[in-house]
C-alpha cells in the first residue's frame, strides 16, 4: 500500500544518506610528515579543526607520527589507516601543565566522535616526575561529559596512565579494540550506557574499572592482566562469552621498579565501591555468564 511504499522509499533515502562520504582530510595537507622526529601536533589539530566545521573525516595514513595533546571536536571521525602510527611524545611538558588530567587525546562535552582503524596509538610508556606513585605519565584518550561515541579497531599501547578513561559520558561503544601494556585499558567514572564489544586488554593494570556506572554491557572480551579483569562499581552489568586468563603478559606497572615485577591476575572480578571514592550509587545487578578463567588467583572479591 503506498503507507508501506513511503517507508520504504524513506528507509532507502535515509540508507544513501547515512553512505555518503563524509569530506575527508588527510593530516599531510596541514602539513604533517611521517616517520621523522618533528612533532605533528598542530598539523592534526587543524585537520580536526576543519572537519569539525563540516562533520568530516580526518585520515591518518601509513608511518608514525609524534604529537603532544590534541583537542577532539564533535562531529568527527579520526581514522587511522593501516600501517598508521600516532605516537605520544616521550616528553610529559607536551601534554599540558602536568596534571593528573593530561592526555593524549582530550574531548570535553562532545558529541559524535568517532575514532577507529587498523593503526595504533602508541603514548611511549610516557612518565611524570612527581606523578602519580611518582611516575604515571598522561592518559591515551580522555572523554568528560561527553556522549554518542564510537572507538572501534584501534590499538592503544604503551600509554603512561589509562588508555581510555571516560568521565560523566553517556552511550559510548568500545568495540574491537587493543589495549597493550600501560596501566588500566578503559577506565569509567559515572558514565551511562557503554558497550564493550570483541575488545582485547592485555594490560599491567585492570582492565575495566571504575565506579558510579550504570547500564553496562561486556561481550566477546579477551581479558588478560596483572591486576585485575574488573575493578568495577556499576549498577546492571552484563558480561558474557568473554575469556579470562593469567599471569598478565604485560608486568604489574607499579612494580616494574621492584626487582621482581608482579605478574599475577589477582581477580577476575572486584565488586569495587570503596568508601575513598565517596560512590553515590549501590553496584547492583550483575550478570556474568558463558566466561572461562585459567590461572586467576580469585574469581571475585567484593570492595565496598
Amino acid at each position: 500500500d503506498v503507507f508501506r511504499l513511503a517507508v520504504i522509499f524513506w528507509l532507502m533515502i535515509s540508507a544513501l544518506a547515512m553512505s555518503e562520504e563524509r569530506p575527508s582530510f588527510s593530516i599531510t595537507e596541514f602539513g604533517a610528515v611521517a616517520d621523522d622526529d618533528k612533532a605533528d601536533t598542530e598539523a592534526l589539530q587543524k585537520a580536526i579543526d576543519k572537519a569539525a566545521e563540516v562533520r568530516g573525516t580526518v585520515r591518518v595514513p601509513a608511518g608514525r607520527f609524534i604529537l603532544g595533546n590534541i583537542r577532539l571536536r564533535s562531529g568527527i571521525r579520526l581514522v587511522l589507516e593501516q600501517g598508521a602510527t600516532l605516537q605520544g611524545s616521550t616528553d610529559w611538558r607536551d601534554y599540558g601543565p602536568g596534571r593528573w588530567t593530561d592526555s593524549l587525546f582530550l574531548g570535553e562535552e562532545i558529541t559524535d566522535l568517532t575514532i577507529e582503524g587498523s593503526g595504533s596509538i602508541d603514548g611511549a610508556d610516557c612518565e611524570r616526575p612527581g606523578g602519580e606513585e611518582g611516575f604515571r605519565g598522561p592518559h591515551g584518550i580522555r572523554l568528560v561529559r561527553s556522549s554518542d561515541v564510537t572507538i572501534r579497531d584501534v590499538t592503544l599501547m604503551r600509554t603512561g596512565n589509562y588508555a581510555i578513561i571516560c568521565w560523566e559520558c553517556k552511550n559510548v561503544g568500545v568495540k574491537g579494540v587493543k589495549v597493550r601494556g600501560g596501566h588500566d585499558g578503559v577506565h569509567a567514572q559515572a558514565c551511562q550506557n557503554f558497550e564493550i564489544v570483541d575488545c582485547d586488554f592485555r594490560t599491567g593494570d585492570d582492565c575495566i574499572a571504575g565506579c558510579d556506572n550504570e547500564n553496562f554491557a561486556v561481550r566477546g572480551c579477551q581479558i588478560n592482566s596483572s591486576c585485575n579483569g574488573f575493578r568495577l562499581g556499576c549498577v546492571h552489568l552484563l558480561v558474557e562469552n568473554c575469556q579470562f586468563w593469567g599471569p598478565g603478559e604485560y608486568p604489574h606497572r607499579i612494580t616494574l621498579r621492584q626487582s621482581k615485577p608482579r605478574t599475577n591476575m589477582l581477580s577476575g572480578f572486584v565488586h569495587f565501591a570503596p568508601t575513598d571514592r565517596n560512590p553515590k550509587l549501590p553496584s547492583d545487578d550483575w550478570l556474568v555468564r558463558n566466561c572461562t578463567m585459567k590461572n586467576v588467583d580469585r574469581v571475585y572479591s567484593y570492595d565496598f
